[in-house]
């Protein structure tokens, strides 16, 4: 979900307290025993209380019991049997429907807004809430005979739920309940680290292959040292000759091995950076001539126009995304250190090396490219 699309959510879940909150004030207005009386959500809440309390001690609530003076228990049941009677049952039962209804899906979107996260967790809050809504409109516009009859709690009850409607109807359009990009783009970047851990593995598996053959084969040697040094009378030309060829082979051995590293390790950089795409285009820096064997460049647009410039204005953004190259004339090497918000590949050879985040260095060699997202990028050579 995005970030203004999480806003507009949460401050429709806040308007929708504000609306149950608003029934606590005096909602409506009714004759009872010749006498006018104001009903608010405190006093429903206060009498319910006392009515469920008296109920636990005495096992049931006593006609006489006051709910609110001079209304008692007593006339409430009065009044649903009298109902029965007339055979307006049904209207009653859909009065309470009516009243109780908004409550309950009020209470219960609120909840499903604040734990929302993405487009299918905000359909049936937005259903609950335009159907509230809806049955609010239709009694406030086409009953007015019971307009003398509500108070200010009703009003604002109908209020909070046309600004959160409003609210969430925003995100809809603006598309604030999909998922953000960077989540994609946090999953390329997840793949990729699974293939370079995959590299890595293989990479090992052959190192260990590789040291067991050289391993096998110095038993092999040992094991012919030891039989031929049990002939020393008639083969002591011969041992020595064995010697040398041996320490021949081990030599030649050795030196394949380190010509093989140094193939493993790829040409030695020359100090040359530059080949880019994106922000990166047209640019090149030579670190082998003048003072500094080092560049700062920027991995951001802003940030690099600001190294480009030498803007102080821009002093922050390329503090935050920067990432600095030095160069090792010693070995042909580079340093690459990342400072960065963004994440930095090295690829040689068609896969990723490394992939740097921020605070990460790494020393290589050879021809890599340095890749900032997937437009911009730049060469090591």
């Amino acid at each position: 979900m995005r970030a203004y699309g999480r806003f507009m959510k949460n401050t429709a879940a806040l308007l929708l307290l504000l609306a149950l909150l608003s029934l606590l004030l005096p909602f409506c207005r009714f004759q009872a025993k010749g006498q006018d009386m104001t009903l608010s959500g405190v006093e429903v809440l206060t009498a319910g209380g006392k009515a469920g309390y008296t109920y636990l001690q005495q096992g049931g609530v006593p006609d006489d019991f006051v709910l609110k003076a001079p209304f008692t228990w007593g006339d409430v049941k009065e009044g649903i049997h009298y109902a029965g009677q007339t055979g307006n049952s049904n209207l009653l039962v859909a009065a309470g429907v009516a009243v109780c209804l908004p409550v309950i899906l009020c209470f219960l979107a609120m909840c499903m807004l604040f734990l929302a996260e993405g487009k299918k967790t905000m359909v049936l809050p937005t259903i609950f809430i335009a159907a509230v809504t809806a049955e609010l409109l239709v009694v406030l516009a086409g009953f007015t005979a019971i307009h003398p009859f509500l108070l200010a709690g009703v009003y604002l009850f109908a209020l909070f739920h046309i600004m959160a409607l409003i609210l969430i109807l925003f995100g809809w359009t603006l598309g604030g309940y999909r998922e953000p990009k960077q989540k994609k783009r946090g999953k390329d970047g997840a793949d990729r680290e699974k293939n370079e851990d995959r590299d890595r593995k293989k990479s090992r598996d052959h190192s260990r292959s590789r040291h067991k053959k050289s391993k096998g084969k110095k038993k092999r040697r040992s094991s012919k040292d030891s039989k031929k040094k049990d002939d020393k009378k008639d083969k002591s030309n011969e041992k020595s000759r064995k010697k040398n060829e041996d320490q021949d082979e081990k030599n030649s051995q050795d030196q394949k091995q380190r010509e093989q590293e140094n193939r493993s390790r790829g040409i030695q950089a020359a100090g040359s950076v530059g080949d880019g795409n994106g922000i990166y285009s047209g640019l090149s820096w030579n670190l082998t001539e003048g003072k500094s064997s080092a560049v700062t460049i920027g991995t951001t647009p802003e940030a690099m126009r600001g190294i480009e410039t030498g803007s102080m204005k821009a002093a922050g953004q390329i503090a935050d995304h920067n990432c600095q190259i030095i160069y090792h004339p010693e070995d042909g090497s580079y340093t690459v250190a990342s400072h960065a918000a963004e994440n930095i590949g090295l690829r040689q050879g068609g896969r990723i090396l490394k992939q740097l985040q921020n605070g990460e260095r790494v020393r290589i060699s050879g021809r890599i490219r340095l890749e900032v997202g997937r437009e911009h990028f730049l060469w090591l050579k």
